[in-house]
């Protein structure tokens, strides 16, 4: 249906889950949730990612994942792809993928992209001296303003139940995964203990 004085269309639903960040999932529900829980939201802080893929035609090591522990180099991982599923199936082109977690002052967060590969490439030359600019055919970056929760003391005390309290509102993202880290097993694991709640209380 229509609503009439915004001009936008309504749906209804039996069950809506939400697997989007806790900061944006409390904007779109405030409406439904109670004081408690918005106060154990809004005590959740998160870390923002901007991440680089690079399409090469050349491999910068024989390693699949390289974890950077040196603060002087800026960022925090390297994973060739192409080390794990073989070149052939991307026209024999590597593909590189480097991790970096940051908060939004970051000056590498505002860069652009050129910017931030210039700066990038003299830190990939000191682990492949021969791994150059030109070598770089396609580069991509991708930002995420709320890529990870900061686990902080007491950490436990704030997670929200996965079903918003009198409704019929889910929420299954990262935040609630803890004790574990971040990652796409623990993401389905949660997916289907969520999914295994609706079905049981909803007698779907």
């Amino acid at each position: 249906m229509e609503d009439t004085k915004s001009g936008k269309n309504e749906e209804k639903f039996d069950v809506i889950v939400s697997t989007i960040d806790y900061i944006n999932s409390e904007k779109i529900f405030n409406n439904y949730m109670k004081q408690e829980e918005k106060e154990k939201i809004e005590k959740i802080k998160y870390t923002s990612a901007r991440t680089m893929i690079m399409i090469t035609d050349k491999s910068l090591s024989p390693f699949y994942w390289i974890n950077i522990g040196d603060n002087r180099i800026p960022f925090g991982g390297i994973i060739e792809h192409t080390n794990f599923i073989d070149k052939s199936n991307y026209g024999n082109n590597h593909i590189i993928y480097i991790s970096n977690y940051m908060t939004e002052e970051n000056e590498l967060y505002n860069l652009s992209k050129e910017e931030l590969l210039e700066k990038y490439i003299k830190h990939l030359s000191k682990i492949n001296k021969d791994f150059k600019r030109e070598n770089v055919k396609q580069c991509f970056v991708f930002d995420e303003k709320y890529a990870q929760p900061i686990i902080e003391c007491n950490y436990s005390e704030f997670i929200m139940n996965d079903k918003i309290e009198n409704e019929n509102i889910y929420l299954c993202t990262m935040p609630q995964i803890y004790p574990e880290d971040r990652g796409m097993n623990y993401a389905i694991k949660k997916g289907i203990e969520v999914a295994d709640k609706i079905l049981k209380a909803n007698n779907f």
